[in-house]
Protein backbone atom coordinates (compact mmCIF):
# COMPACT_ATOMS: atom_id res chain seq x y z
CA UNK A 1 0.00 0.00 0.00
CA UNK A 2 1.53 3.23 -1.08
CA UNK A 3 1.70 6.86 0.95
CA UNK A 4 -1.33 7.79 -0.57
CA UNK A 5 -3.29 4.86 -0.17
CA UNK A 6 -1.91 4.89 3.29
CA UNK A 7 -3.60 8.10 3.83
CA UNK A 8 -7.14 7.18 2.42
CA UNK A 9 -7.22 4.06 4.59
CA UNK A 10 -6.89 6.05 7.76
CA UNK A 11 -9.37 9.13 6.73
CA UNK A 12 -12.03 6.15 6.56
CA UNK A 13 -10.94 4.51 9.66
CA UNK A 14 -11.36 7.99 11.42
CA UNK A 15 -14.80 8.55 9.88
CA UNK A 16 -15.83 5.15 10.70
CA UNK A 17 -14.96 5.66 14.81
CA UNK A 18 -17.27 8.96 14.29
CA UNK A 19 -20.04 7.27 12.85
CA UNK A 20 -19.65 4.86 15.45
CA UNK A 21 -19.34 7.58 18.13
CA UNK A 22 -22.16 9.15 16.63
CA UNK A 23 -24.53 6.32 17.01
CA UNK A 24 -23.33 6.23 20.96
CA UNK A 25 -24.03 9.99 21.42
CA UNK A 26 -27.29 9.74 19.93
CA UNK A 27 -28.27 6.75 22.19
CA UNK A 28 -26.91 6.31 25.73
CA UNK A 29 -28.55 7.37 28.80
CA UNK A 30 -25.16 7.35 30.42
CA UNK A 31 -23.73 11.23 30.41
CA UNK A 32 -19.75 9.95 30.87
CA UNK A 33 -20.31 8.17 28.40
CA UNK A 34 -21.91 10.74 25.48
CA UNK A 35 -19.11 13.32 26.71
CA UNK A 36 -16.10 10.74 26.02
CA UNK A 37 -17.85 9.80 22.86
CA UNK A 38 -18.04 13.62 22.07
CA UNK A 39 -14.32 13.98 23.05
CA UNK A 40 -13.18 11.09 20.64
CA UNK A 41 -15.34 12.93 17.56
CA UNK A 42 -13.83 15.67 18.11
CA UNK A 43 -10.48 13.83 18.45
CA UNK A 44 -10.69 12.05 15.19
CA UNK A 45 -12.01 14.90 13.40
CA UNK A 46 -8.91 16.73 14.36
CA UNK A 47 -6.64 13.61 13.21
CA UNK A 48 -8.90 13.55 9.52
CA UNK A 49 -7.95 17.37 8.70
CA UNK A 50 -4.28 16.28 9.93
CA UNK A 51 -4.68 13.24 6.67
CA UNK A 52 -6.93 15.46 4.31
CA UNK A 53 -4.05 18.49 4.20
CA UNK A 54 -1.69 15.80 3.79
CA UNK A 55 -3.54 14.16 1.29
CA UNK A 56 -4.41 16.79 -0.73
CA UNK A 57 -1.22 17.95 -1.03
CA UNK A 58 0.63 14.25 -2.33
CA UNK A 59 -2.71 14.32 -4.61
CA UNK A 60 -1.72 17.33 -6.21
CA UNK A 61 2.01 16.07 -7.05
CA UNK A 62 0.75 13.16 -8.35
CA UNK A 63 -1.99 14.82 -10.88
CA UNK A 64 -4.51 12.59 -9.39
CA UNK A 65 -7.86 12.95 -8.32
CA UNK A 66 -8.97 12.87 -4.64
CA UNK A 67 -11.30 10.12 -3.99
CA UNK A 68 -15.28 11.00 -3.74
CA UNK A 69 -15.68 9.62 -0.58
CA UNK A 70 -13.03 11.19 1.06
CA UNK A 71 -13.29 14.64 -1.12
CA UNK A 72 -16.66 15.02 0.95
CA UNK A 73 -15.18 15.76 3.66
CA UNK A 74 -12.88 18.42 2.55
CA UNK A 75 -15.96 20.45 2.81
CA UNK A 76 -15.99 20.58 6.79
CA UNK A 77 -12.60 22.64 6.26
CA UNK A 78 -12.46 25.06 4.15
CA UNK A 79 -9.03 26.16 4.87
CA UNK A 80 -7.95 23.18 3.22
CA UNK A 81 -8.31 24.66 0.21
CA UNK A 82 -4.82 25.61 0.67
CA UNK A 83 -2.97 22.15 -0.39
CA UNK A 84 0.33 23.89 0.90
CA UNK A 85 -1.14 22.73 4.20
CA UNK A 86 1.20 19.53 3.59
CA UNK A 87 3.63 20.00 7.30
CA UNK A 88 7.23 19.61 7.48
CA UNK A 89 6.16 16.46 10.06
CA UNK A 90 4.87 14.78 6.94
CA UNK A 91 7.76 14.77 4.91
CA UNK A 92 9.75 13.67 7.58
CA UNK A 93 7.39 10.78 8.06
CA UNK A 94 7.21 9.97 3.74
CA UNK A 95 10.97 9.99 4.38
CA UNK A 96 10.83 7.32 7.32
CA UNK A 97 8.77 5.05 5.68
CA UNK A 98 10.34 5.29 2.15
CA UNK A 99 13.80 4.04 4.33
CA UNK A 100 11.62 1.16 6.03
CA UNK A 101 10.42 0.04 3.10
CA UNK A 102 13.88 -0.63 2.03
CA UNK A 103 14.93 -2.76 4.82
CA UNK A 104 11.81 -4.62 5.64
CA UNK A 105 9.92 -6.68 2.71
CA UNK A 106 6.71 -4.93 1.52
CA UNK A 107 4.77 -8.51 2.39
CA UNK A 108 5.50 -7.87 5.86
CA UNK A 109 2.15 -7.42 7.92
CA UNK A 110 4.21 -4.60 9.77
CA UNK A 111 4.99 -2.24 7.54
CA UNK A 112 1.50 -1.25 7.43
CA UNK A 113 0.65 -1.23 11.15
CA UNK A 114 4.15 0.63 11.17
CA UNK A 115 2.84 3.43 8.67
CA UNK A 116 -0.35 4.03 10.67
CA UNK A 117 2.07 4.60 13.99
CA UNK A 118 3.82 6.85 12.16
CA UNK A 119 1.16 9.04 11.27
CA UNK A 120 -0.84 8.84 14.89
CA UNK A 121 2.68 9.63 16.20
CA UNK A 122 3.14 13.01 13.54
CA UNK A 123 -0.58 13.91 14.55
CA UNK A 124 0.26 14.02 18.45
CA UNK A 125 3.34 15.87 18.28
CA UNK A 126 1.22 18.79 16.18
CA UNK A 127 -1.13 18.71 19.03
CA UNK A 128 1.28 19.01 21.56
CA UNK A 129 2.72 21.71 19.76
CA UNK A 130 -0.13 23.37 20.18
CA UNK A 131 -1.13 22.90 23.54
CA UNK A 132 2.42 23.88 24.41
CA UNK A 133 2.25 27.19 22.74
CA UNK A 134 -0.79 28.07 24.41
CA UNK A 135 0.50 26.84 27.78
CA UNK A 136 3.51 29.40 27.36
CA UNK A 137 1.13 31.91 26.19
CA UNK A 138 -0.59 32.02 29.16
CA UNK A 139 2.01 31.71 31.46
CA UNK A 140 3.38 35.23 29.58
CA UNK A 141 0.02 36.52 30.36
CA UNK A 142 -0.03 35.83 34.14
CA UNK A 143 3.67 36.84 34.19
CA UNK A 144 2.96 40.49 33.18
CA UNK A 145 -1.04 40.36 34.90
CA UNK A 146 0.22 40.22 38.22
CA UNK A 147 2.17 43.36 39.00
CA UNK A 148 -0.86 45.20 37.52
CA UNK A 149 -2.90 43.44 40.25
CA UNK A 150 -0.77 43.73 42.47
CA UNK A 151 -0.52 47.97 42.55
CA UNK A 152 -4.49 48.11 41.63
CA UNK A 153 -4.86 46.16 45.55
CA UNK A 154 -2.45 49.14 46.65
CA UNK A 155 -4.50 51.71 45.07
CA UNK A 156 -8.13 49.90 46.46
CA UNK A 157 -6.41 49.28 49.88
CA UNK A 158 -4.82 52.89 50.44
CA UNK A 159 -7.62 54.55 48.62
CA UNK A 160 -4.48 56.15 46.45
CA UNK A 161 -5.82 58.27 43.52
CA UNK A 162 -6.32 56.56 40.31
CA UNK A 163 -4.26 57.60 37.23
CA UNK A 164 -5.83 55.96 33.83
CA UNK A 165 -2.42 56.66 32.29
CA UNK A 166 -0.92 55.01 34.78
CA UNK A 167 -3.20 51.84 33.96
CA UNK A 168 -3.00 51.85 30.83
CA UNK A 169 1.09 51.97 31.10
CA UNK A 170 0.44 48.79 33.64
CA UNK A 171 -1.62 46.69 31.33
CA UNK A 172 0.40 47.18 28.40
CA UNK A 173 2.19 44.49 28.50
CA UNK A 174 -0.77 42.02 29.29
CA UNK A 175 -2.45 44.24 26.33
CA UNK A 176 0.47 42.81 24.30
CA UNK A 177 0.71 39.29 25.52
CA UNK A 178 -3.23 38.86 24.76
CA UNK A 179 -2.69 40.33 20.99
CA UNK A 180 0.27 37.49 20.31
CA UNK A 181 -2.47 35.01 22.04
CA UNK A 182 -5.95 35.99 19.86
CA UNK A 183 -3.22 35.88 16.77
CA UNK A 184 -2.15 32.51 17.94
CA UNK A 185 -6.43 31.20 18.70
CA UNK A 186 -7.20 32.62 14.81
CA UNK A 187 -4.81 29.76 13.21
CA UNK A 188 -5.35 26.66 15.09
CA UNK A 189 -5.00 23.82 13.48
CA UNK A 190 -5.27 20.87 16.12
CA UNK A 191 -6.84 22.18 19.48
CA UNK A 192 -9.65 23.92 18.57
CA UNK A 193 -11.88 26.07 16.86
CA UNK A 194 -9.83 29.07 15.30
CA UNK A 195 -10.61 32.07 16.31
CA UNK A 196 -13.06 34.36 13.90
CA UNK A 197 -14.73 37.77 14.30
CA UNK A 198 -18.28 37.12 12.02
CA UNK A 199 -21.44 39.30 11.80
CA UNK A 200 -21.00 40.87 14.82
CA UNK A 201 -19.91 38.09 16.88
CA UNK A 202 -17.07 36.39 17.99
CA UNK A 203 -16.65 32.70 17.11
CA UNK A 204 -13.91 30.01 18.67
CA UNK A 205 -13.24 27.67 21.35
CA UNK A 206 -14.36 28.11 25.03
CA UNK A 207 -10.73 29.91 26.28
CA UNK A 208 -10.17 32.28 23.42
CA UNK A 209 -13.69 33.65 23.41
CA UNK A 210 -13.50 34.05 27.28
CA UNK A 211 -10.08 35.68 27.35
CA UNK A 212 -10.92 38.14 24.01
CA UNK A 213 -14.22 39.23 26.11
CA UNK A 214 -12.26 39.93 29.20
CA UNK A 215 -9.72 42.25 27.44
CA UNK A 216 -12.71 43.83 25.95
CA UNK A 217 -14.06 44.51 28.95
CA UNK A 218 -11.02 45.49 30.85
CA UNK A 219 -10.14 48.05 28.23
CA UNK A 220 -13.73 49.85 28.25
CA UNK A 221 -13.34 50.03 32.62
CA UNK A 222 -9.74 51.30 31.95
CA UNK A 223 -10.95 53.73 29.23
CA UNK A 224 -14.04 55.05 31.93
CA UNK A 225 -11.71 54.96 35.11
CA UNK A 226 -13.63 52.94 37.06
CA UNK A 227 -10.90 51.37 39.14
CA UNK A 228 -12.77 49.10 41.27
CA UNK A 229 -14.32 46.92 38.05
CA UNK A 230 -10.36 47.33 36.35
CA UNK A 231 -9.47 45.65 39.89
CA UNK A 232 -12.19 42.51 39.80
CA UNK A 233 -11.77 42.03 35.50
CA UNK A 234 -8.15 41.89 36.34
CA UNK A 235 -8.21 39.11 38.72
CA UNK A 236 -11.05 37.12 36.78
CA UNK A 237 -8.33 37.13 33.80
CA UNK A 238 -5.88 35.80 36.11
CA UNK A 239 -8.12 33.06 37.52
CA UNK A 240 -9.06 32.43 33.85
CA UNK A 241 -5.54 32.25 33.02
CA UNK A 242 -4.94 29.99 35.66
CA UNK A 243 -8.09 27.46 34.93
CA UNK A 244 -6.79 27.47 30.95
CA UNK A 245 -3.08 26.80 32.30
CA UNK A 246 -4.40 23.87 34.34
CA UNK A 247 -6.42 22.38 31.05
CA UNK A 248 -3.64 22.49 29.18
CA UNK A 249 -0.68 20.91 31.45
CA UNK A 250 -3.85 18.00 31.47
CA UNK A 251 -4.04 17.82 27.75
CA UNK A 252 0.06 18.06 27.06
CA UNK A 253 0.57 15.08 30.09
CA UNK A 254 -2.60 13.12 27.98
CA UNK A 255 -0.63 13.58 24.74
CA UNK A 256 2.72 12.74 26.12
CA UNK A 257 0.94 9.60 27.16
CA UNK A 258 -0.26 8.72 23.81
CA UNK A 259 3.44 9.41 22.41
CA UNK A 260 4.57 6.81 24.72
CA UNK A 261 1.97 4.53 23.65
CA UNK A 262 2.75 4.60 20.30
CA UNK A 263 6.20 4.81 20.44
CA UNK A 264 5.92 1.00 22.06
CA UNK A 265 4.06 0.38 19.70
CA UNK A 266 6.62 1.30 17.04
CA UNK A 267 9.04 -0.50 18.99
CA UNK A 268 6.85 -3.79 18.99
CA UNK A 269 6.29 -3.09 15.16
CA UNK A 270 9.63 -3.43 14.19
CA UNK A 271 10.88 -6.10 16.88
CA UNK A 272 10.64 -9.75 16.84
Amino acid sequence: MGYREQLESLIRRSYAIIRDREEIVLTTSRPEERIESERAIDRQWSFIRTCLGRLLAVCHQQGVPIPEDVGELVSRFPDLSDIQSCTTGDSEIRQVYGELRQIIPSSEPALDQLSLILHDLAHQYEIISEWKELHNLLQEITTSLAPFVGELEVILDRTSPWSVASGRRLWRPTQLQLSKLEGFAKGLRYIGTPLRYAEGTWHGSEWALKLVMLRRDMETSLQEGDVSTVFDLSTNLLDACNMYLYIADKQLRDHIGELQSLTRGIVGSVMP
